[in-house]
């Protein structure tokens, strides 16, 4: 988890990737934002979340 956390932050910072986080597997997508996303990550992150249910 720690290894994958990393590249992670990496890819968003080094290579300038958008990103959006949702949990699938649940009864309805779970969106997981980040205290340090802005406002367009957030964005993705409910677009994801719409894709997956």
């Amino acid at each position: 988890i720690s290894a994958g956390n990393i590249f992670g932050k990496a890819l968003t910072y080094y290579a300038n990737y958008q990103t959006g986080h949702t949990l699938v597997g649940t009864k309805a997508p779970v969106i997981i934002p980040s205290r340090a996303d802005k406002s367009d990550v957030k964005l993705n992150c409910i677009a994801v979340s719409i894709l997956c249910s």
